[in-house]
């Protein structure tokens, strides 16, 4: 059976390789901060500065600044009696994050193929990211949608499928957010003020469900819904997004009920 060869390298095979490719400017303290993860996760038991310095062929200074930020943020943790490092329980916290995006997107794709299918409209699954809604999956509708959600992203404000992210957030989140990112108007109906932003999550809240209309693009209307976990914490958002003299011709409440009832279906089907 082939071993796997550890993913970490040497100070000096990292430095060799910058120099060969010599194409993107990266930070050596972060690399090596990185290799000293994949050592320490390589090593299974802990290990000291001085061994670790031996390993990637780093000085003991070094080694011993990056475990100390690193400590700092919860990621290592030293085992004062061993005197050895280990990874922190903070990878626990990252881990989980990573790993409700996959699961949900994986556990909410037969669901979004459904709803297309049945109100004929684009189905989209976000997650907050860097204060913005982060686009995961898109499942077409009809052709005509024409919905020109290319990026990979949008924001919180002004999006059902980002105002859905916001529900759990505190008063003092919200406040910071519209602070710091601001409200500008995309299009005449955005809304444009935090207090019409608590008014809007108010109502999600209480509804269950989110509804935008041309406050993102001119034409444009989109219902969503919160995907959470078992502890009811909202991990995710699902929509569907069409033109809005279509989707009231077919009858906003069907709809509305429709998004309702698949992120509940996912919700339940979220394992954590």
């Amino acid at each position: 059976m082939l071993k796997k060869m550890p993913f970490y390298k040497t100070g000096k095979e990292a430095q060799m390789e910058e120099l060969k490719e010599n194409k993107v400017d990266y930070i050596p303290m972060v690399e090596r901060a990185f290799n000293i993860i994949e050592l320490l996760y390589d090593s299974g038991e802990g290990m000291g500065v001085s061994e670790i310095a031996a390993q990637l062929q780093l000085p003991k200074a070094t080694v011993y600044r990056i475990l100390a930020t690193m400590e700092k943020w919860g990621y290592i943790f030293q085992d004062f009696q061993t005197e050895k490092y280990n990874l922190g329980f903070n990878f626990i916290k990252v881990g989980e994050s990573v790993k409700s995006t996959v699961d949900a997107r994986t556990i909410a794709l037969p669901f979004m193929e459904k709803l297309a299918e049945e109100s004929g409209e684009t189905v989209y699954l976000c997650k907050q990211y860097n204060d913005e809604a982060l686009i995961l999956e898109t499942v077409s509708g009809e052709a005509s949608a024409l919905y020109s959600m290319v990026t990979p992203s949008i924001p919180l404000y002004c999006s059902a499928l980002g105002r859905c992210l916001m529900v759990d957030f505190s008063k003092e989140q919200i406040s910071k957010y519209v602070r710091e990112k601001g409200m500008p108007k995309r299009t005449i109906s955005t809304i444009g003020t935090e207090q019409e932003l608590n008014s809007e999550l108010n109502a999600i809240r209480k509804n269950e469900i989110g509804i935008e209309v041309e406050e993102y693009e001119y034409g444009m209307m989109c219902i969503a819904g919160m995907i959470k976990n078992s502890q009811g914490k909202t991990i995710a958002s699902m929509s569907i997004s069409g033109p809005t003299s279509r989707i009231r011709h077919k009858g906003e409440k069907k709809l509305t009920d429709l998004v309702k009832e698949s992120c509940k279906a996912v919700s339940e089907k979220i394992p954590f």
